[in-house]
């Protein structure tokens, strides 16, 4: 790893946890639809207060609290950096997508959220996340190639979105999770979504986790949904 992405990660973590220590009740949809939000950015400069910077090998970079004047930001479920290491991509447990650009201050370190605008999620047949939670609870969302891959709770199902048109777009495909001797709750399954590597054993497969569907031991219920080792599998608990 390069100093560069070290950098890049390191610093992305803060936002990450902040964003999703936010309330899940969401605080409405904008008025207008992909409108430009404000949001308001505190810095913070200690991972712990009185616990400096430096923890091992990692260095703590900084953070930020995030908030908006209606509380918009509530419902955060993933969040991916695009190529740039700028901007990135949002799903929301609501049904919406949420984008922005990550600011930074002159020594590089992070100041704030601009270009921050939530957009309703289409769903088959073109239907919105506005009053569809029950069908459209994003979950997971990992970026595969030219897609933007989003699992979902309570309808279980993982789908494929265009990464260039995803706000105005429908899926393109929409996949059931992989067979298996297994029940997902409702409320507690889809809940992380991963890509494996290419030239690993699991062959690019698209892998999720369940949030709380258990197996007949108490794990996680798990899946890789295609390859040479298609199949469910637990994660202990």
């Amino acid at each position: 790893m390069t100093v560069k992405k070290r950098w890049s990660l390191v610093a992305f973590l803060p936002f990450l946890a902040m964003a999703l220590a936010f309330p899940l009740a969401f605080g409405g949809q904008p008025a207008v639809d992909g409108a430009v939000l404000a949001v308001r950015a505190i810095p913070i400069d200690e991972f712990k207060r009185g616990a400096g910077t430096r923890f091992g090998q990692l260095e703590f970079l900084g953070g930020l609290v995030l908030s908006t004047e209606k509380s918009e930001m509530g419902g955060v479920s993933s969040i991916r950096l695009l190529p740039d290491g700028k901007r990135f991509i949002s799903v929301m447990d609501t049904g919406h997508w949420a984008t922005g650009e990550i600011a930074r201050d002159a020594a590089g370190r992070l100041s704030g959220i601009r270009d921050y605008r939530i957009t309703s999620m289409l769903g088959a047949g073109g239907r919105t996340g506005n009053n569809h939670k029950g069908d459209m609870d994003a979950e997971g969302m990992v970026l595969d190639g030219d897609k933007v891959m989003v699992s979902f709770e309570r309808t279980h199902r993982i789908a494929a979105y265009p990464l260039d048109t995803f706000t105005q777009s429908g899926p393109l495909s929409v996949e059931k999770t992989v067979k298996g001797d297994y029940r997902l709750r409702g409320n507690g399954s889809l809940e992380t979504l991963l890509k494996a590597p290419a030239d690993g054993p699991l062959a690019g497969a698209l892998i999720w986790i369940a949030e709380r569907s258990y197996d007949s031991n108490g794990n996680f219920v798990a899946g890789v949904q295609s390859g040479p080792r298609k199949g469910v599998f637990a994660v202990e608990r």
